[in-house]
């Protein structure tokens, strides 16, 4: 059994738990020996000690929501720290986005993660397509990896370009600016 980490991202306008994110995190609990739950959303102290009582997060952090959940990621590996990330054999980065799952996800993680060959994986690839940025010209974004979750295996977790590219980023104010220079990426 291989030893790992999720950092969680969770943002809710209303500054809600959605059932969605109940179900979500108790479905990905038996793979990830640490779940980082990072809000950009004000979760009251009733939604915390829910999720507590079902176990459903090991730490927490409350921050505005600025820069998407890049920057929220960014953040939480920082406060996290690399070295205590390196003991990790599996980093994921998820947000709350997407529904599901909705079959045993286990067994699809431990596939790919147990792949040699494969550094990093995510569940969905967003084909090429045309974006315009606010106050921009039109850009053209190659076939990616979407972020909503994506694992990254200890050679990458490891490696000093992991810790350049998540200390490097900066809160931008456009989704499309995100992912054009960190999903990208």
């Amino acid at each position: 059994m291989s030893n790992n980490i999720l950092f969680y991202v969770h943002y809710n306008k209303f500054n809600k738990l959605s059932d969605h994110v109940i179900f979500q995190l108790t479905a990905m609990r038996p793979i990830y020996q640490e779940i980082y739950l990072i809000s950009n959303s004000k979760l009251e102290a009733f939604d915390l000690k829910k999720l507590s009582e079902k176990g459903l997060y090991d730490q927490f952090l409350q921050r505005e929501n600025s820069g998407y959940d890049f920057s929220a990621w960014s953040e939480g590996i920082e406060k996290y720290g690399y070295d205590k990330l390196a003991t990790f054999d599996n980093l994921t980065i998820m947000n709350d986005t997407c529904f599901g799952p909705f079959w045993d996800f286990e067994s699809t993680f431990d596939a790919f993660s147990g792949k040699k060959q494969v550094d990093f994986w995510g569940i969905t690839n967003n084909r090429a397509h045309t974006v315009k940025p606010e106050n921009s010209h039109s850009v053209r974004l190659p076939d990616h990896i979407q972020s909503y979750f994506v694992t990254f295996k200890h050679q990458v977790i490891t490696d000093p370009a992991f810790k350049n590219f998540f200390g490097s980023v900066e809160q931008l104010d456009d989704v499309v600016q995100v992912i054009i220079r960190y999903e990208t990426a």
